[in-house]
């Protein structure tokens, strides 16, 4: 179970660095399966039935950061007027 928690925390950093923050739970979905993550290994490694309920956990996982939670768009503020 433990691994499965690992695999979860590596999937949502690499996600987060790849698309920064998601609009969508299909971008998160085409992102895992650019991985090379098949929906096939999903409930073994990740505990999840498939990759849409993977994706669907991480977007909202990813969303709630506080990255993002303050700045709902991920827009980054370069000058303070």
């Amino acid at each position: 179970m433990k691994n499965q928690f690992d695999n979860i925390e590596f999937l949502m950093h690499n996600i987060k660095d790849k698309v920064g923050k998601p609009v969508s739970t299909r971008v998160v979905m085409a992102t895992i399966e650019s991985l090379g993550i098949r929906d096939i290994d999903v409930p073994e490694d990740y505990g999840f039935e498939s990759i849409k309920s993977l994706a669907e956990y991480i977007f909202r996982e990813i969303n709630a950061l506080p990255d993002y939670k303050d700045n709902p768009l991920g827009v980054i503020k370069l000058f303070d007027f």
